[in-house]
């Protein structure tokens, strides 16, 4: 088969090339063929793992043992393991967060759970009450606009508002300082957990969380099933506000959602890992392990790590999302994900120090070894490989850019069939991933969990994704690893310098 590589000397010939002008060509000619094999084997034993991952999640998925979950199955479970059925007081911790937080609180308190046997507290930040801009309404005055209606449509509902003094320590029955306390999420929810520590199960959801309306039953026939069962993470689909972001972000949210549908229960069969929502722990558990750090950026893994070294406890998967918003742009999926890649290393830091005073404690070894893998050491090898996939695309395109300019030189027939060729095969790569996997199947395995569902009126939406897709397609793999990378790369100096807050990513407004 003919090739341009093959070609060059004839082609050098019919019309001169300039010296940096031949290093070019050979350069994205030959180079592009060793690199592609190289990626393409590595590439190739990430797939068959994806297989196997996918094969290993589909058990856990069992969609006749969840819809056949009712109340009445929970109580008749209670009276025959002559228990009550737990009770659950569940947190939301919400600052800045005015936009979402009226549509959350009807959401959760709509959950299949009886009334008597739970209860809604949402934590609140007093800075943002301090701080509060002219004509702005804080997320303090919706919490207690929506507590008014909320306490007529369901009386029996008991609904807390808590609002954290600015100068609280941070620490679980914590003191109030003199000065002013950086705001943490760890430090909300300690305060709160510092004046409800009675319940059997904790329950946290983020302040976008809309969690399925049957996941207090699966807890809790979880729990009485096997009272060991003391913490569970349920998934989260970060897809709700699909038709109101950005193409990166659409397909950044798709990508969250098969992550969390297909990885996390393999990644919860050999890492204590939890993701800080639709999360679901054993309240005496949890304070005697200290509650959240304060200090920690995701103070959720911290937790998880502690809570397998201190009480043995290991999270337990239940198929049963719940939908969360995306952030809407990719300078906040920039910040988003570089956070949490700081938060992951922070903690590999914590478990190296904690192997060296605890050297015949294999678990921590274990634990970090772990960590290092399912975290730095594959944050470099996706990164290669998208690495090369966009450079490759992107050869392919100088070239045929390179041959078209120069094609009046040469017989059209000589060199037709190739560009045409090259051409074919960069538009085929650029289409095929959009449209087959994002619009035929994510799109539509995920539909359910949209804020508003497909419909006729959305087929301009979804053609006008598909056509940005195809530039965007070719870099999103590139990019999707790349804030972690330069976490990675930063982590000495970031660490340094970046004080421990409580960051809000941005959310799309929700009528």
């Amino acid at each position: 088969m003919f090739s341009l590589g093959m070609a060059m000397p004839f082609f050098n010939n019919v019309f001169p090339l300039a010296s940096w002008e031949r290093y070019i060509f050979y350069f994205f000619t030959f180079s592009r063929s060793f690199i592609t094999q190289l990626a393409g084997l590595i590439a190739l034993f990430f797939l068959f793992r994806l297989i196997a991952v996918f094969v290993y999640s589909k058990k856990f998925w069992n969609k006749k043992k969840k819809n056949n979950l009712s109340l009445e199955e929970v109580k008749k479970l209670a009276k025959e393991k002559g228990q009550k059925m737990p009770f659950f007081t569940i947190f939301i911790p919400a600052r800045n967060e005015a936009a979402v937080i009226k549509k959350t609180i009807f959401k959760i308190s709509q959950l299949d759970y009886p009334q008597e046997k739970m209860e809604i507290v949402v934590i609140t930040d007093e800075k943002e009450r301090l701080n509060k801009k002219p004509g702005e309404k804080t997320t303090q005055e919706i919490v207690e606009e929506t507590k008014i209606i909320l306490k007529k449509e369901k009386p029996n509902l008991l609904f807390w508002h808590l609002e954290v003094p600015d100068n609280f320590s941070g620490e679980i029955n914590g003191l109030n300082l003199e000065g002013s306390v950086p705001s943490t999420k760890g430090r909300a929810l300690n305060y709160a957990l510092s004046k409800f520590d009675y319940s059997d199960f904790s329950a946290f959801f983020d302040t976008d969380d809309h969690p399925d309306k049957n996941c207090l039953l699966a807890v809790a026939r979880e729990n009485l099933n096997n009272p060991k069962e003391t913490l569970f993470q349920l998934p989260v689909f970060q897809c709700r506000n699909f038709w109101a972001i950005s193409t990166f972000s659409k397909i950044a949210a798709l990508g969250q959602s098969f992550t969390h549908e297909v990885f996390l229960p393999w990644v919860l069969g050999w890492l204590p890992f939890l993701g800080g929502t639709n999360l679901f722990i054993k309240t005496d558990m949890l304070i005697r392990a200290g509650g959240f750090s304060f200090k920690s950026i995701t103070e959720d893994l911290e937790l998880g790590i502690r809570l397998y070294l201190k009480e043995k406890a290991w999270p337990k998967f239940l198929s049963f999302p719940s939908s969360e918003q995306t952030p809407a742009t990719i300078s906040a999926y920039f910040r988003q994900r570089k956070r949490w890649a700081l938060g992951q290393l922070n903690v590999i830091q914590e478990l190296k120090l904690m192997s060296k005073n605890n050297p015949n404690d294999k678990r921590i070894k274990i634990l970090f070894w772990k960590l290092l893998f399912y975290g730095p050491a594959e944050w470099l090898i996706y990164f290669s490989i998208t690495l090369v996939s966009s450079f490759v695309l992107l050869s392919r395109l100088i070239k045929s850019i390179f041959v078209l300019i120069n094609l009046h030189n040469l017989s059209f027939n000589l060199f037709a069939s190739q560009l045409a060729r090259e051409i074919m095969t960069t538009v085929f790569s650029l289409i095929a991933i959009p449209l087959t996997i994002i619009s035929l199947f994510f799109l539509y395995r995920y539909r359910n969990y949209l804020a508003e569902k497909i419909s006729v009126k959305k087929i301009p939406h979804i053609l006008f994704m598909i056509f940005e897709s195809l530039f965007v397609i070719p870099f999103i793999l590139f990019i999707y690893p790349l804030p972690f990378v330069l976490a990675l790369f930063n982590y000495g100096k970031t660490a340094k310098k970046k004080e421990v807050v409580w960051i809000k990513t941005p959310r799309t407004a929700e009528i």
